[in-house]
């Protein structure tokens, strides 16, 4: 009875977003079909990334169906956003970019925008958000169940005689976050384990990044519970390594960086030398970055090439529209003109965040930094990250609501 009384004083757009956290749930078991692409199934990723697209439409269409303001649109940050979509728009437009890439970007950044004004108003609406954050919470402790079944997955098709490159699909940046906002570090330390089983690349640094700032953290603060835990576990994994046989190779291809070639080429500290440390990390993604700045030249670089702009990349020899590398990809986009304001945005995001007594909002500054990191190995920003909007909401203004989510909420054994 209590339940449906809560449920009656919230507003449309409130239960939207717990449907679409919901329906993100969802979407980390669907994500698992992509394995299908081994079986010779075509248009797979296709498929999930339309399909994805579709829910984003469709969420922020209701949302305004059943009456979002237009007062959403007010503040610094929006209007922020707003600009750089009209700047990459009509670049596009002026440059003659293909009409469909170009629509296809300004889906992606104009629906980024949107989302993150929806979530904005709905936690500056004074309404009890301790049911989106407890939705949150039961997400993110998903993507450890998700994470646990692809690996099953892979280890399973392997062993039947499937012979793929191929990486686990999960979002376990999410509960390693949430692992650490709670101070539970052997939790997070099980996250960053499978990460690294999954091997995904980019999945397992950002995990080991945001696991080791609290232990930086707490370094400086001498928080001696925290150095407990952290021995506590130095202590495990020693003497699970001396009953268990350490494969060096799949370390390498988790990591997939020669660290003494790298340590050689930047010891010279001269131009040539971190050019040629670059290629050595990724050199795929590197060419393709490289091929896109080459491109743009000039004024480009500052100002960008506009939503649909695409380039020939030397290493495929194959025009693309996307540079896995987030930075360059911001800069073919938007220019350096946005792209560093859009970075110290998030930035300031997730130092806001870590500063807050609120775990959930701590968690979402966790996951901040990891997106940055992620950043650097993939186009991250978008729609391979859907709840990014959320995240960013919650970390700049869920500490300055009027509702009574402030008091916290029940944190992971």
């Amino acid at each position: 009875m209590q339940m449906n009384a809560a449920r009656s004083r919230q507003s449309p757009v409130y239960q939207l977003c717990l449907y679409y956290l919901s329906i993100s749930i969802f979407f980390e078991v669907l994500d698992q079909l992509l394995f299908l692409r081994l079986l010779g199934v075509p248009y797979v990723a296709q498929s999930m990334l339309a399909l994805r697209l579709f829910v984003d439409m469709l969420f922020v269409t209701y949302c305004f169906v059943y009456g979002i303001k237009t007062s959403i649109f007010r503040g610094t940050l929006i209007n922020m956003f707003i600009v750089m979509v009209v700047w990459g728009a009509v670049l596009g437009i002026v440059y003659q970019n293909n009409i469909i890439e170009m629509f296809k970007d300004l889906l992606l950044f104009a629906l980024f925008a949107l989302k993150f004004a929806i979530f904005k108003s709905v936690f500056m609406s004074g309404e009890d958000l301790n049911p989106l954050l407890n939705r949150l919470r039961k997400y993110c402790i998903y993507t450890l169940y998700v994470a646990i079944f692809s690996l099953c997955v892979m280890l399973t098709l392997r062993r039947v005689g499937f012979v793929f490159y191929e990486q686990g699909i999960s979002n376990l940046e999410w509960y390693v976050s949430y692992a650490i906002s709670g101070n539970k570090m052997m939790a997070a330390f099980l996250g960053v384990v499978i990460a690294f089983l999954l091997g995904k690349r980019m999945v397992f640094i950002s995990c080991v990044v945001i696991f080791v700032l609290p232990i930086i953290i707490n370094f400086v603060r001498l928080n001696q519970r925290m150095f407990l835990t952290l021995m506590t576990g130095i202590a495990a994994l020693t003497a699970i390594l001396q009953v268990v046989t350490f494969n060096q190779d799949a370390f390498s291809y988790a990591i997939r960086l020669d660290f003494d070639s790298i340590f050689q080429e930047v010891r010279g500290l001269s131009l040539d030398s971190l050019t040629r440390a670059l290629m050595i990390l990724d050199y795929p993604r590197y060419s393709e970055s490289l091929s896109a700045l080459t491109e743009l030249k000039g004024n480009g670089i500052m100002f960008g090439g506009g939503f649909g702009f695409n380039y020939l990349d030397s290493y495929t020899n194959e025009y693309v529209s996307n540079a896995h590398f987030s930075p360059v990809g911001m800069i073919t986009k938007v220019g350096i003109v946005w792209m560093i304001p859009f970075y110290l945005v998030f930035f300031h995001g997730s130092i806001v965040a870590l500063r807050s007594r609120h775990p959930m909002v701590r968690l979402c500054g966790y996951y901040l930094i990891a997106t940055l990191i992620g950043s650097l190995f993939t186009w991250k920003f978008f729609l391979s990250s859907p709840l990014l909007p959320l995240a960013f909401a919650i970390s700049l203004y869920c500490d300055r609501s009027k509702g009574p989510a402030r008091s916290g909420i029940q944190q992971p054994v």
